[in-house]
């Protein structure tokens, strides 16, 4: 298992509890990454099934608030677009399960992907301290409810904002 300089130990304690799991999708993403660079393929055979189901809640459960916010912005973004085309907004529950279908898919490259950038970076400020080093990533990873709360506060403010301008 090599994720270009990053140990399995490393990624144990940034990931947490689901470890083994998460451990298992990234060595598949980047062996495939190897032979196949389609970014389709990767993502797809990679799915994960809470992220169907719970999609931004997800995201923002997995600390990757950046993308969480990505997403409550193009949830926003699509409702104005269909307000202004005129498009019955009942249509909402169709792109939203298209969204959720794309965090499903690509949920786990993106955490991957995600997970690399923060330990390395974690790594390089705590380059010769290997006890702060670890306690970093245990604090950097893992999951957090306030970010499930995160979440539901962007999607509410979202919905917020399509109330004030009258799209709802």
């Amino acid at each position: 298992m090599d994720f270009n300089q990053i140990t399995e130990e490393e990624y144990r304690h940034f990931l947490g509890k689901k470890a083994d799991y998460y451990l298992k999708k990234f060595d598949y993403i980047e062996n495939v990454s190897k032979t196949q660079n389609i970014f389709f393929i990767r993502g797809f055979k990679s799915w994960n099934w809470i992220a169907l189901i719970t999609s931004i809640f997800w995201v923002g459960y997995r600390k990757m608030y950046g993308l969480m916010l990505s997403i409550a912005g193009i949830m926003l973004g699509l409702d104005i677009i269909l307000y202004i085309m005129n498009i019955n907004l009942s249509n909402s529950f169709a792109y939203n399960t298209a969204l959720a279908i794309v965090v499903a898919g690509y949920g786990n490259v993106f955490y991957y992907r995600y997970s690399k950038k923060k330990i390395l970076y974690i790594k390089q400020l705590h380059q010769n301290n290997d006890i702060e080093k670890y306690k970093a990533l245990e604090r950097a990873g893992g999951t957090s409810w306030l970010g499930v709360l995160i979440s539901l506060l962007a999607v509410l403010a979202s919905g917020y904002i399509c109330v004030i301008i009258g799209i709802y």
